[in-house]
C-alpha cells in the first residue's frame, strides 16, 4: 500500500471514530434530558396531594349551578379525590405545513398536576421517521425538547416567559382530565377560577 493509499485509509479511520463521538455524544445528550424528563415525573408525583377524601354533590353546593353540573358529570359520587393523575394517550400527529401535513402514529405518557406542573413524553412515527422528546412544566419553568432517532434535535426550547405562559396555560386546559384539581376543597378558590364558572352572557365583548 502506498503512502497515499495509507493516508486515505487514516482519513477514513478518523471520519468514522469522528461519526462515532459525534453519534453517541449526541445520544448522551438525548439520554441526558429524558433522565432529567423522569425526575420530574418522580417531583411531579412526590408532590401529588395526598388522596384523603371522595367526592360528595355538596362539596360544590356553594358554586353557580354550571358548575355543580359539570362536577356532577366528570365525578361519581363516591371517588377518591385525586388532583395528580398519569395518562396513557395514542392517536395521530400531524407535523408540516396546513397544506402539506405529514401524519404519525403516536403514543404518549403524561403525567398532570393542574394548574402548575405536568410532563408528556410522546413517541411519533411515520414509516422510517420517528421523533420522541418532552413537553413540561414544573420546577424552574417549561421545556420543549424533541429528538429525530434519539440524536438529531429539532426542537430545544426552555426557560421563556412566552413558553412558561403557554404551558400554565396547557396545564389549566389539560385540568378538565383530573376534574378534582378544580374543587374549591382542592385550592381552586381564587377570583380568577370562580370566575370560569360564570355564563357566558356575564362577559361583555372587548370593545
Amino acid at each position: 500500500m502506498g503512502k497515499l493509499g495509507m493516508i486515505l485509509w487514516l482519513g477514513a479511520g478518523l471520519l468514522v471514530v469522528g461519526l462515532a463521538l459525534a453519534v453517541g455524544m449526541a445520544h448522551w445528550s438525548y439520554r441526558q434530558r429524558m433522565d432529567e424528563a423522569a425526575a420530574a415525573w418522580r417531583s411531579i408525583a412526590a408532590g401529588a396531594i395526598p388522596v384523603g377524601a371522595t367526592y360528595r354533590p355538596d362539596m360544590v353546593a356553594d358554586l353557580p349551578e354550571i358548575a355543580q353540573r359539570y362536577f356532577g358529570h366528570a365525578i361519581a359520587p363516591g371517588t377518591p379525590l385525586s388532583t395528580t393523575v398519569e395518562l396513557t394517550q395514542a392517536g395521530a400527529f400531524r407535523l408540516g405545513d396546513k397544506q402539506q401535513p405529514q401524519g404519525f402514529a403516536m403514543s404518549a405518557h403524561q403525567i398532570l398536576n393542574p394548574p402548575d406542573a405536568f410532563a408528556w413524553l410522546p413517541q411519533m412515527q411515520s414509516g422510517v421517521m420517528q421523533i420522541s422528546g418532552l413537553d413540561g412544566l414544573a420546577g424552574q419553568g417549561a421545556w420543549t425538547r424533541f429528538w429525530i432517532f434519539g440524536l438529531v434535535p429539532v426542537a430545544q426550547s426552555s426557560a421563556s416567559a412566552g413558553l412558561d405562559r403557554s404551558a400554565r396555560a396547557r396545564a389549566a386546559i389539560e385540568a378538565i382530565w383530573a376534574p378534582a384539581s378544580l374543587l374549591p376543597a382542592n385550592g381552586a378558590t381564587s377570583p380568577m377560577a370562580l370566575s370560569a364558572w360564570s355564563p357566558a352572557s356575564a362577559f361583555s365583548p372587548p370593545r
